[in-house]
């Protein structure tokens, strides 16, 4: 009886240990062996592919992003002051701010595509800080570049004269 227990306790440690081996093969070598073999067969395919960017598809993909990012640059400007203006002044009388400063005529770009507006709102800053969100998120009237508040106060110095002013400077590409 004692000589089978010598035999198996020299034999448990083998045992053991490569039961411990294919427990760790299966938890943990395992995955990492096919996260190698996926690797290197991914990188030998675009190693054979060559230059990603010039396939067909990624181009398409780009050239719609770069026109839906011009597209909020966008209006247009023969028709600036009334389509547009009378937008942004039903945006500006629906928050109780007045349309005060229209543009005669915008500055250009060396190239005839750029052109920029200023327009001003006179009213209270809540009012004005809504009416800039409305004008940040209505979609053809351009985009805007600047913003600039400041609060003017009479020659005479009078508190109750006191006047909140929101100048926006609209970038707007020709179409």
């Amino acid at each position: 009886m004692k000589k089978l227990l010598i035999t198996k306790k020299r034999w448990a440690l083998p045992i053991g240990a490569i039961i411990l081996f294919l427990f760790c093969y299966q938890v943990a070598f395992k995955k990492s062996l096919e996260a190698w073999r996926l690797h290197t067969s991914l990188a030998k395919t675009l190693a054979a592919s060559g230059d990603v960017s010039a396939t067909p598809d990624f181009e398409q993909k780009k050239s719609r992003n770069l026109d839906r990012i011009i597209d909020l640059y966008k209006a247009d400007t023969a028709d600036f002051r009334s389509n547009i203006l009378a937008r942004i002044a039903a945006i500006a009388g629906n928050e109780n701010v007045k349309l005060t400063d229209v543009p005669t005529r915008g500055q250009g770009s060396a190239d005839g595509h750029l052109h920029i507006q200023r327009l001003g709102f006179e009213g209270d800053y809540f009012s004005l800080m809504k009416t800039l969100m409305r004008l940040e998120q209505a979609k053809g009237i351009g985009m805007i570049r600047s913003a600039t508040l400041k609060v003017s106060t009479p020659a005479d110095g009078t508190e109750k004269m006191k006047k909140t002013v929101l100048s926006v400077y609209f970038e707007i590409f020709n179409k």
